[in-house]
């Protein structure tokens, strides 16, 4: 189990690095540049699309199962369309802004503490984030593909992970400030 355990902490550890020797300033400004352009491509016509008007069961950070089956009930036929939608472009989405904001928390904290300092770990947090989001994602098609039927633990499963996606993203943003005024101390230059 201990040599287990040793093995996913390198493995971790080992994609940290290929984070920071990603993270240049021009491959944020991109990543963010990308997913500011994916965003307002699609995001008006999903909207405007068949039960565009509900709020996503992933838009908030707790729901009950019967919220869920409530909400679930609530597109219709509509269903159909946002069951592809969660296994496409709710597949790219995560992706594409938990990896910016690794990039964008890998570029800070390179710059605000050592390369042996193992809260440089932390620009991993927005990819924990994503895979919550992935799951949450599944968790939700589940809903919707067996709708009329009410499976609890699915619906609580969606529920945890929605709650562990926000709460992931949201520790991910904050060694952001600090590490920037840290950054700002060292004159911006890589530790």
């Amino acid at each position: 189990m201990a040599r287990a355990v040793n093995r996913f902490t390198m493995w971790l550890a080992n994609r940290s690095v290929k984070l920071y020797a990603l993270a240049r300033g021009w491959v944020v400004l991109a990543a963010f540049a990308v997913i500011y352009l994916y965003l307002a491509l699609t995001f008006p016509a999903l909207q405007s699309a068949p039960g565009g008007e509900i709020v996503s069961l992933d838009a908030g950070f707790f729901y009950t199962p019967a919220q869920a089956f409530s909400k679930i009930a609530s597109y219709g036929e509509a269903r159909i369309f946002w069951i592809v939608m969660y296994l496409t472009w709710d597949v790219l989405n995560p992706v594409l802004y938990s990896v910016g904001l690794s990039l964008f928390v890998s570029w800070v904290l390179a710059r605000a503490l050592d390369s042996g300092n193992p809260w440089r770990l932390l620009n991993l947090l927005p990819l924990a984030g994503g895979l919550a989001d992935l799951l949450e994602n599944l968790s939700i098609v589940v809903l919707m593909a067996v709708h009329p039927m009410q499976p609890l633990a699915v619906a609580w499963m969606a529920t945890l992970f929605t709650m562990l996606k926000m709460s992931l993203l949201a520790l991910s943003v904050l060694p952001v400030v600090p590490g920037v005024i840290a950054a700002a101390w060292h004159g911006f230059k890589v530790q």
